[in-house]
């Protein structure tokens, strides 16, 4: 089954998408589970950001619910999320010309991902959002995507085509988790799409 990927239609979606994502920021540890219940605006690093008009917020629908969210937030005066940690690095980005956005709040309804069939099934809504980010981004003239990743996750981010940033440091708003920065050119992964692996491909071929 295919799932697709929209922009989150009004309050209550977008509440929804929160909950997943406060659920999946507690199981990581980043947040404390009374934290994720209570759902406290601010929490998160991310949550100004995502909350502003320079954010958009994707999510997958399945039936009535609500199963992966991802939040693209796009550059303004006030910077990014990720600024407090890698100001240095992606302000020489924008010195360079390059337009930017960061995404925040990845999230899959683990339930829902457990139900899923085969190995790695949460493959099945991770690569539609990050298409839906590509094209968003398209869309607004993005071509360089900033992510900070767990290291325990910058393997499959490297497969998708995300390159290094910067250094290892620590977040200390999600509890002092070590945190990587990772950049996705998509357009040059287009360029040179012979070169990709079969994820990153599957990736750009939605744009």
């Amino acid at each position: 089954m295919e799932y697709l990927c929209r922009e989150a239609n009004g309050v209550a979606e977008r509440t929804e998408a929160r909950a997943i994502v406060l659920a999946e920021y507690a199981r990581s540890g980043y947040i404390s589970q009374e934290d994720a219940q209570a759902g406290i605006a601010g929490v998160l690093p991310s949550d100004a950001a995502v909350d502003s008009p320079a954010s958009t917020t994707l999510v997958i629908p399945s039936g009535e619910r609500i199963v992966g969210t991802v939040s693209v937030v796009f550059d303004s005066p006030v910077g990014f999320p990720m600024d407090s940690l890698y100001h240095d690095e992606l302000e020489a980005l924008r010195k360079d010309g390059h337009q930017l956005a960061e995404v925040v709040q990845l999230a899959t309804d683990q339930d829902f991902v457990a139900g899923l069939p085969g190995i790695g099934g949460g493959l099945a809504l991770i690569l539609p959002l990050f298409q839906g980010v590509l094209q968003l981004g398209k869309e607004r003239g993005v071509d360089g995507f900033c992510i900070t990743v767990n290291p325990k996750h910058d393997r499959f981010y490297a497969e998708i085509g995300f390159v290094p940033l910067g250094p290892e440091r620590q977040y200390e708003a999600l509890g002092g988790a070590p945190t990587l920065p990772k950049i996705l050119y998509w357009q040059s992964i287009l360029e040179h799409s012979d070169q990709q692996g079969p994820l990153s491909r599957l990736l750009t071929d939605a744009v």
